[in-house]
């Protein structure tokens, strides 16, 4: 009987053995995962930085391209308004002309009649 228990003792030790290599081979699996995450957050950090930075820069860009928007606006109300002011000068240019040659038509008619 002591040679039965003494064969399952050995049974049990050899599959402890066993058990504690696979246990050894997934911590060492482990240290490696967790060395790959650690490099992997690395770069995530170095991620993070560069969104950011492209963040900042899209603000700025941003708040230029507001700034253009508005300086063109201003400049696009005071071209509407020469382009008004021009509008006016040729009418009146046209109505003095149209009277211009009136007064013309009646001074020919006028002459026509004295001589």
């Amino acid at each position: 009987m002591a040679d039965e228990h003494l064969a399952v003792l050995q049974g049990i030790w050899g599959e402890m053995k066993t058990m504690n290599g696979r246990i050894n081979t997934l911590v060492e699996g482990q240290t490696e995962t967790n060395a790959r995450l650690d490099q992997t957050n690395a770069r995530l950090d170095q991620t993070n930085v560069c969104v950011e930075q492209m963040s900042a820069r899209l603000e700025h860009v941003a708040r230029r391209q507001v700034e253009s928007e508005t300086r063109i606006a201003t400049e696009l109300i005071a071209v509407v308004s020469a382009v008004r002011e021009v509008r006016d000068v040729v009418r009146e240019d046209r109505f003095e002309r149209q009277r211009l040659d009136r007064l013309e038509h009646r001074v020919d008619a006028l002459e026509k009649r004295s001589a």
